[in-house]
This record gives structure tokens, C-alpha cells and sequence, in this order.
């Protein structure tokens, strides 16, 4: 899987790319470390798709070669086991749901698996979250601007008065004029980013395309545990005459 600079305009991140040099805004530019030494980015969900299709492939092997291969129970339960095997791979490539914690995949918590900030040049910043995730086979990209929170756990603010009669801040917000405050669905929400500090998210934005390979084990995974249903089934009408799947 092969990423790409990343070029970001956000309200709450101060741009590091001049007007002219690359766009024609300023924009803040993240250029994937080149040092053979530079941490890597490892999305946990393809670690754990490939320890499930090896255990399937080691539940095949016991099955036929070191197991009872002509007890109709053992089979069955043999099945069964690979069956949730590729059910639990294809989940976790489908990814949660946004706000689900009931299937929780793995990496899905972003402030203890954002990439190392060293991972970029520049590195990321102490209060910036890349979080690499896979959702629906697609690669997910979402983007954190972050802020800590204050001594008595309620957010931090600018230090700005709500009425200035020096001139712009006035107008502003009476008129409607200059940047709107982001808004998200983790406003107002504290996290322990990466065990160190309690932050919140300032702003967040979500970027997803389609990658190929992925879409390819997902279709691969969904058509084995599909084959591997239907053969359970066939079993267990020859042995109990039910047609009801569990």
C-alpha cells in the first residue's frame, strides 16, 4: 500500500507552505519521512485480517490431516470455527461504524494509534492526529487539529474577548464575516492523547478512496465465509434436518 504527500488546508492549522509554491493557497505539507530509520505505518486492522486467515488455514489442516476427519461432529465444529474465523477477518476490514463500540476493530481508538509524528517531514506537531484506518475495504484518512484541555477539565479558549471595539472582531460577528467555528461530532469530548495528555478536537476531517487490494480480500473474504455457510448448512440438515442457520 503506497501513500502519498498530503497537502492540508484546515480552519485551526497554521499552513507551512507559502502562497504560490505548490497551490495557489497557502497549505500545510506533509512529506513522507524518506530515512530507511523512520517509523512506519501500520494499520492494525491488516495485522489482524492476516493472523485470522492463517489460523484458517491451520483450522483446514487439522481438519483434514490431524484431526477426525470422519467424525460428523468434529467437522461441524471445524466449520464452525473457520466460519468465524473469515466472518471476524471480513469485519475487520468492513471497519466500525462511526460512534460503534459494540464491534469495536482493532486501531480504531485514534489517540493511542495516530503514526508516530516522526513518520513526516516535518514531524506532525505535538496537537496533530493522522489516523489511518480501513472502512468498507476503502483506506480512511482522518485528520485531528487538537487542542489541551485546562487545569479544571474544561477545554481551553482563545483569549479573546466576545466584543472588541477595535474594529474587525466586532464586525465579524455581528456580520457573519471571517471563518466559522469547525464543527464535528466530537465537540465537546476529552481524550487522553497518546496516555500523556488530555486534549480535544478542535477540528476533524475525513478523507477515504478506494483501494484495489482491499476491495479484492474483502470480495474474497465475503465469498469463502458465504461457501463455508452454505457447507454447514448442508451438514447440518444431513445430520439434524434443521435448515435454521445459527
Amino acid at each position: 500500500m503506497i501513500f502519498q504527500n498530503i497537502h492540508l488546508r484546515l480552519t485551526t492549522l497554521p499552513p507551512n507552505t507559502p502562497r504560490g509554491t505548490t497551490t495557489s493557497t497557502p497549505s500545510t505539507r506533509l512529506i513522507f519521512a524518506a530515512s530507511p530509520s523512520s517509523p512506519d505505518i501500520l494499520l492494525p486492522q491488516l495485522f489482524a485480517v492476516k493472523s485470522l486467515v492463517n489460523d484458517a488455514l491451520d483450522i483446514i489442516d487439522v481438519s483434514r490431516w490431524t484431526g477426525q476427519s470422519t467424525d460428523s461432529s468434529f467437522i461441524s465444529g471445524q466449520l464452525k470455527l473457520l466460519h468465524d474465523h473469515l466472518r471476524e477477518a471480513k469485519a475487520c476490514l468492513k471497519g466500525s461504524g462511526p460512534r460503534n463500540d459494540v464491534d469495536p476493530v482493532p486501531g480504531a481508538d485514534w489517540w493511542t494509534n495516530s503514526p508516530d509524528e516522526n513518520t513526516f517531514q516535518p514531524p506532525l506537531g505535538e496537537h496533530l492526529s493522522l489516523h489511518f484506518t480501513i472502512q468498507d475495504a476503502h483506506l480512511v484518512l482522518t485528520v485531528r487539529t487538537l487542542a489541551p484541555t485546562s487545569p479544571g477539565g474544561t477545554p481551553s479558549t482563545p483569549n479573546e474577548s466576545a466584543f472588541s471595539l477595535s474594529g474587525f472582531s466586532l464586525r465579524t460577528k455581528l456580520l457573519g464575516l471571517g471563518p466559522k467555528p469547525p464543527n464535528h461530532d466530537e465537540m465537546g469530548e476529552i481524550f487522553e492523547w497518546r496516555g500523556r495528555q488530555d486534549v480535544i478536537v478542535r477540528e476533524k476531517v475525513r478523507v477515504e478512496t478506494g483501494d484495489p487490494s482491499l476491495l479484492s480480500i474483502a470480495a474474497k473474504l465475503s465469498a469463502l465465509e458465504h461457501e463455508v455457510a452454505r457447507l454447514r448448512l448442508n451438514l447440518r440438515i444431513i445430520l439434524t434436518g434443521d435448515v435454521e442457520e445459527d
